[in-house]
Order: C-alpha cells, then sequence, then structure tokens
C-alpha cells in the first residue's frame, strides 16, 4: 500500500514537473492508440508495430537463455586502459550502485568451463593489468546508477564525427535511450534484487524526445537484422561447448533466435539496409574507441553493460558490413546473447510505462468522478437545508 501510495504521489508530482517545463503534452500520449512508442515512418524499415512485435519475440525467447548459467555468468575485463585518461575522474553520485555485485568465487557456474582462478582473472596474454571480473547478471541487471558521465558522452561524439558515418550517432543514440529506458525502469532498490521504477526519470529522460525513441528503433532494428546473418557464426561457435545438459539445451534455444522466419526486420523488403564494407574499418576502430573510452568511467556497471552494448552492436555492423572476419569469441558470444536481451527488453517496457499512465489516468478520473458527485451531493445538501430552512422561517 505504502509503495502505491508513493506512485500515486510520483505521478502527481510528475504531472506538475511537466506543467511547469511546458511538456504535458507527453503525459496524454498514453491515451492515444500507440501510447509512447515513437513512429518510425522511414522507407525500407519496418514499422514500429513490427519492430515492438519483433521485441516480444525475442524477449521471449532470451527469457529461457538469460538464467542459464553460460550465458548469464562469465568473465569480463572491467578495467580497459582510458583513452582519455585526463579525464578519469570519480563521478559516480552512489558508488554503491555502481559496483557490479555477486561476482563471488563460489558461484555455481562459469563461462564455459573456465574455473581456474588464473584464467578467470587474467586474458590470455597474461597482462595482470586486465584482471577479468567475475560477473553474475542476474545480480547486475541494466539499473540506475547515478552515474554523471557528460564529458565521456561528449568525447564518444566528437569521435563519431571523425568516423563521418552519420548512421552511428543514430546507433549510439540509441544506446543511450536504452540506458535511459532501464534507468527508468530499475530506477531505485527496495530489497534484494527488487527495484522501483522512475516515471518522471522516462519523461524526462526519454518521452519527451521524439528522435531518441527512433533512433532506439533503428538502433533496434539493426540488431534483429544481424541475427537474420550470424546464426552459422553463432552455430560454428557452439560446436565447441561441451555436451553438458545445459549446454545441449543452451544449443537449442540459441538455434530458436537465430530463425529468421521469426522475425519481421528478417523479411526480404527490409534487407535493403546495410552497411558498406568500406566503412567497416573505421567503424570497428569507433567500437575500440569506445570500448577504450569506458575505462575512463569509474562505474563497473557502466563499464560492464556498456561493454555489452558495444559488443553487440559491433557484431551486428561486422555482419551487415558483410565482414569476413566474424571469429566468436567466449565474450562476443556471451555479450551478444546478454545484449539482444537488454535490447529487446528496452523495447518493451517502453509499453509498460504506457500501461501505468494509463492506470494513473483511470484512477485520476475516477477520483475526479468520485470528488464530483461528492461535490455535488454537498452542493445539493446545502441547498436543502437552505430551502428547509426558508420554508420553516415562513412557516413561523
Amino acid at each position: 500500500m505504502r509503495l502505491i501510495i508513493t506512485h500515486i504521489l510520483s505521478f502527481y508530482l510528475t504531472v506538475l514537473e511537466l506543467i511547469r517545463d511546458g511538456n504535458i503534452i507527453y503525459l496524454f500520449k498514453p491515451l492515444q492508440k500507440n501510447g509512447f512508442r515513437p513512429e518510425l515512418r522511414l522507407n525500407s524499415f519496418p514499422t514500429t508495430d513490427e519492430l515492438f512485435q519483433d521485441a516480444l519475440i525475442l524477449q521471449e525467447k532470451m527469457e529461457r537463455i538469460i538464467t542459464m548459467n553460460s550465458v548469464r555468468i562469465f568473465a569480463l575485463d572491467l578495467s580497459p586502459v582510458c583513452i582519455f585518461e585526463k579525464n578519469k575522474r570519480n563521478s559516480c553520485g552512489d558508488i554503491g550502485k555502481c559496483q557490479v555485485m555477486g561476482n563471488e568465487s563460489d558461484l555455481s557456474s562459469t563461462l564455459f568451463g573456465i574455473d581456474k582462478a588464473g584464467e578467470i582473472n587474467f586474458i590470455d596474454n597474461g597482462n595482470c593489468n586486465e584482471k577479468k571480473t567475475k560477473v553474475d547478471m542476474l545480480k547486475n541487471p541494466p539499473a540506475n546508477t547515478q552515474y554523471k558521465g557528460e564529458e565521456i558522452w561528449r568525447k564518444i561524439y566528437y569521435e563519431i564525427e571523425k568516423v563521418n558515418f552519420p548512421l552511428l550517432k543514430k546507433l549510439i543514440s540509441g544506446i543511450q535511450s536504452n540506458i535511459a529506458i532501464h534507468a527508468s525502469e530499475r530506477h531505485r532498490k527496495i530489497r534484494g534484487d527488487y527495484y522501483d521504477y522512475s516515471l518522471s526519470n522516462f519523461m524526462n529522460k526519454f518521452a519527451i524526445f521524439e528522435e531518441r525513441g527512433v533512433n532506439l528503433l533503428v538502433t533496434f532494428y539493426y540488431i534483429v537484422r544481424s541475427i537474420c546473418i550470424l546464426g552459422p557464426s553463432f552455430e560454428k561457435f557452439m560446436e565447441n561447448l561441451d555436451n553438458s545438459a545445459e549446454n545441449i539445451k543452451l544449443k537449442e534455444e540459441v538455434r530458436k533466435i537465430f530463425d529468421k522466419n521469426l522475425y519481421y526486420s528478417c523479411k526480404p523488403k527490409y534487407q535493403n539496409n546495410v552497411i558498406p564494407p568500406q566503412s567497416l574499418p573505421k567503424l570497428e576502430r569507433f567500437f575500440k574507441t569506445f570500448i577504450s573510452a569506458l575505462g575512463c568511467v569509474e562505474c563497473e556497471k557502466c563499464i560492464l553493460h556498456g561493454t555489452i552494448k558495444c559488443n553487440t552492436l559491433d557484431l551486428a555492423v561486422k555482419a551487415l558490413g558483410g565482414s569476413k572476419n566474424i571469429s566468436l569469441d567466449p565474450i562476443y558470444f556471451v555479450t551478444y546473447l546478454n545484449g539482444l536481451y537488454i535490447f529487446s527488453t528496452s523495447i518493451t517496457t517502453i509499453d509498460l510505462f504506457t500501461f501505468r499512465v494509463r492506470i494513473f489516468w483511470v484512477f485520476s478520473l475516477f477520483i475526479t468522478v468520485i470528488f464530483f458527485f461528492c461535490f455535488k451531493y454537498k452542493i445539493a445538501s446545502y441547498l436543502n437545508q437552505k430551502k428547509n430552512f426558508a420554508t420553516k422561517k415562513k412557516e413561523q
């Protein structure tokens, strides 16, 4: 009950905030058919409804995979070398929210049998400066960290200008939109692994910016398009997995994900959008720069999820550019699969916020009707009392 009251008060505070900023019109979008869904009107692209359907299908398939230990738990370097060393500073509002949780040494499974301390903690070249951290994704979902990374983002967008590839700016904007949505959905930890959402954060960081929604859909489209292409690469990689019961199940479920017949984005009429092969070298260099930029971020969770999203996009771009150098390693395998889930859920969460706001509006209408009838009853009662008083006065 306390949480419900908190959400109701938060809704009305958000209303006042949007009225103050002149953005109240955006809070009425859920009353329309599409709600907060951005309108994607680009030639040879799927429609908004088709992309949301792709997201629902992908999320459903991925929910069977992300709990499997081979995908859920892996070792990742959370201390890449900062390319902008002079900009490295602590900008995390809450250190507890920034730290990766649940990387205890007694976790029940590891990345495809890598379970020796030396293999987990250090990469193959034995460089002790590149220590790997064991990550449990169920304990580290994308969430609000309160990290202030404006300066690093400015540096990243400066690097984008160097690449001179307009689509790249949309893709990185899609990453930021993804971050905003997940930070809104898991805004405040209540207890254990449970989080409370923030409508205010969703409105102010995503909903009032139509372009951010469009860029998120464009980014998601290219990621789904990569699914249509990468099936053989993942099939080849999975030949190296052992025949444990879980990995046999994992292989079955991953094969289902790469069934191109499931997705609107894989239809022939939407396959004209490709990455020019001549652009691949500079795009690959940019993604390496992106990972290096994460080294300037003193927030482990930001590095974790930044790496997942960067690797997902890197692999998607290589696939759509017809790269001949797509060779999966364990890290790309698990980060891409986790990335599919993280991107698909950011799309479906938009509908979840639409549903919540509709509920609030219905509640507000109900309260208004109750207030109206109570007010009407009070007025009628007052008039009757006044009439009775006047009648008694005449009789006297």
